[in-house]
């Protein structure tokens, strides 16, 4: 029994009205096709313009909390679902980099002195940042997170009325919160460390 050799035709999709047997009925199939071609060509381009608006809002968003952050006074907190959705959003290494940038810029501001409440947040957000940077070997990260921490702090007892007015009130750097950090007291890290920092200095 002889094989039946398929033709191209029986692979094209159904065209309703269009007789396969029919050569007039090719302009019907190139039709057809360029309708759909032309649909598709637009659903692409829709998903791509949702998905440009999704990320903008996303982006809009970090740049929201970042910002509130610095702005809440000693009286108000930073809102639990805020610090957890400021934390997801740092999974994103460019979201990441992007905190520690607004952190850093911070200090123009000559505020280093922060409610106990902002500061406890901040080391929450620094610790992230720190887990994320040992998965990565981010380095640079780490290293930003060890230096900024000695910046800002909150003084100890301000929220009490002092006994003695000449009594000082001690500072307490958000480096406390995260310089029992366990990467950051391996040699690994160091050597990782140095190397960066010599590739900066002779590079």
């Amino acid at each position: 029994m002889e094989k039946k050799v398929q033709s191209a035709s029986e692979f094209i999709p159904y065209v309703p009205s269009a007789d396969p047997t029919n050569k007039k009925d090719d302009s019907s199939k190139l039709d057809f096709y360029y309708k759909v071609m032309k649909t598709l060509k637009s659903n692409f381009k829709d998903i791509r313009n949702d998905i440009d608006i999704e990320e903008e809002t996303k982006k809009k968003r970090l740049r929201y909390l970042c910002e509130r952050i610095f702005k809440i006074g000693s009286s108000v907190s930073f809102s639990k679902e805020e610090k957890n959705e400021l934390l997801a959003f740092l999974e994103i290494p460019s979201n990441k980099k992007y905190f520690i940038v607004v952190l850093s810029r911070q200090r123009t501001k000559g505020r280093f002195k922060r409610s106990k409440s902002l500061v406890r947040d901040l080391a929450d957000i620094l610790l992230k940042i720190l887990d994320l940077a040992e998965k990565e070997k981010d380095y640079e990260s780490a290293k930003n997170c060890i230096i900024l921490s000695q910046i800002y702090f909150y003084e100890k007892g301000e929220d009490k009325k002092k006994k003695d007015k000449n009594e000082s009130l001690k500072k307490i750097y958000l480096f406390e919160f995260i310089k029992n950090y366990k990467w950051l007291k391996s040699n690994e890290f160091w050597d990782g460390l140095i190397i960066i920092l010599v590739k900066l200095i002779f590079y």
